[in-house]
């Protein structure tokens, strides 16, 4: 039964609430807190001074910031009235049922295919059982490459849970575990090497442990499943957009999880397997969910670089904006662009070690996207492989049969290319400039996914290549991602052309698709203000 929600959470002592009156703050959206360490960029539920450099003074939360969720008021069902969600707040029809999944039941998988919203179910799953007082604390698992995706969604869908994302150097994280917080948020890998120093200090006891794609981590580190298996959880979820039903061991893996009884660490047949799933499994296909898609979803997806591709990224960020600043009387939006271009590369590529964080997040996504039966256009404005582009991507993704249409040199072959796309069920993957695939391809509609590996600056360009994955005579939808690289020139394009918001005739000269000045010069001005330089004049 589902409790009010002013009701005193379960597991918080009574002292809590001996306190002396504050100012009401419900139904407001609560101050954002600083992150203890901004220089990562992740939020943190606790404060610390700068000069404590060792984190040996954090100011946790007070008992106020960990009430908050639970004196916020009712509201809908489909969250329509929360007063923290910023427009649209409501949830769609298939969402609401995720939710209602999520929260009705101890142990859960959410198995919507990619784009569809679990992270956002997850969350607003995660903030109704705090309002509920059901739980007083949360962890979620994560692979690395998302940790920034789920800290910004977090702050998106549920603002009033104080979060701490657990990252870094084994003493900061140490300290981040200790502190007071509604979510905490950390990897695979890191839960790994902290799992006896949370056990052994007893603070591997949650309300609710939540796996993202815990089947992909199976292969990769075989200690991750069995830490998260000596977590204390009263409700355990597990989120997946693989179609986990029909690989046993994967689902059998992400079963005893959910209930270490369910199995003797025997694997099992894939009709015991689809047994004993039925009442653990929520899954929709897009087919499932077309007809509750707004036009043209989007969503920005939010990675960090590794540390040796940030730091090959940062040395290229200094040194060329230093040295175009250095020029200054002789800027002008050409060498700007070629700046941003420059920047762009190795964003997507470290040249000297070949990792690239897009390549990791999108062999993942793919991998998915191919075994539901879907199909994705991939978009960058590159063709060289030394740049990440079209010709290296064909080349890392080869797992998928990737149909590369820069490659094609003659119309007929262009042709070939696109009606392959379009008809053959092992070709799921075309890879292509935005602008080169041209205006009115229809074969495009046959894709459910649009991808941006990497932006132009100029948001008409992309646009008009969205538009042509949705012609008007579709009958199918398609989600947008695009791959934006936290702390870099990616961070800066989305930001200036979100914040533009200038009439298609000024953004661009449609003819030769050139960025517009002002979007270039805020981009530069922007990459100076990072660099500590004086802002632009006039």
């Amino acid at each position: 039964m589902a409790s009010s929600p002013l009701d005193v959470p379960p597991n918080v002592s009574g002292d809590l609430f001996d306190l002396p009156a504050r100012p009401s703050t419900q139904g407001k959206r609560p101050e954002p807190h600083e992150d203890a360490d901004t220089r990562h960029g992740y939020r943190r539920s606790f404060l610390r001074d700068p000069a404590d450099r060792f984190l040996k003074h954090p100011r946790g939360p007070d008992a106020w910031d960990m009430m908050f969720p639970v004196l916020q008021p009712p509201v809908a069902a489909d969250f329509s009235g929360a007063p923290d969600l910023a427009p649209p707040g409501a949830l769609r029809p298939y969402q609401q049922a995720g939710v209602a999944f999520l929260i009705g039941r101890r142990a859960a998988v959410l198995g919507d295919v990619l784009g569809t919203g679990k992270t956002v179910q997850c969350a607003m799953a995660c903030r109704t059982l705090f309002q509920r007082g059901a739980i007083d604390r949360a962890l979620i698992v994560v692979r690395s490459s998302v940790l920034q995706h789920w800290d910004a969604e977090m702050e998106r869908w549920a603002p009033a849970l104080r979060t701490t994302v657990v990252t870094g150097p084994v003493e900061r994280r140490r300290v981040c575990w200790t502190m007071p917080a509604h979510v905490y948020i950390t990897s695979y890998g890191h839960l790994v090497q902290d799992i006896e120093y949370l056990v052994g200090s007893g603070n591997h006891r949650f309300g609710l442990t939540a796996l993202d794609e815990p089947q992909r981590v199976e292969d990769r580190s075989p200690h991750a499943l069995r830490a998260t298996r000596r977590l204390d959880a009263v409700y355990r979820w597990a989120l997946t957009s693989a179609p986990i039903e029909n690989d046993a061991p994967a689902l059998s893996s992400v079963l005893a999880f959910l209930d270490p009884e369910l199995f003797a660490g025997e694997r099992i047949s894939p009709e015991q397997a689809h047994g004993l799933a039925a009442p653990y499994v929520l899954r929709r296909r897009f087919v499932d969910v077309i007809d509750e898609l707004p036009g043209q979803p989007e969503r920005p997806i939010w990675l960090r670089l590794n540390s040796r591709q940030q730091r090959a990224y940062d040395e290229a960020e200094r040194r060329r904006v230093t040295a175009l600043a250095k020029q200054r009387p002789l800027v002008d939006p050409v060498r700007i662009l070629a700046l941003i271009t420059a920047l762009q590369e190795t964003c997507n590529l470290d040249p000297s070690t070949g990792e690239s964080a897009k390549r990791d997040w999108l062999r993942e996504a793919l991998s998915d996207i191919c075994a539901s039966g879907d199909k994705a256009v991939v978009f960058t404005q590159f063709r060289e492989p030394r740049f990440g582009g079209a010709d290296w991507l064909t080349e890392q993704l080869a797992e998928f049969g990737p149909l590369n249409y820069g490659a094609a040199t003659s119309d007929r072959r262009r042709r070939e290319v696109l009606r392959a796309f379009e008809l053959a069920s092992d070709k799921r993957v075309l890879i292509g400039h935005p602008r080169v695939l041209g205006p009115d391809i229809a074969q495009l509609a046959a894709a459910n996914y649009l991808i941006y590996f990497d932006h132009w600056p100029n948001v008409t360009v992309e646009n008009d290549a969205a538009a042509q994955g949705s012609p008007r005579e579709r009958t199918r939808q398609a989600i947008v991602h695009r791959l934006c690289v936290k702390d870099t020139v990616d961070e800066a394009i989305h930001r200036t052309t979100s914040a533009q918001q200038e009439p298609r005739d000024e953004m661009s000269d449609r003819l030769g698709a050139s960025p517009s000045a002002r979007v270039l010069v805020a981009i530069w001005e922007a990459l100076l203000t990072k660099h500590g330089f004086p802002p632009l004049r006039g």
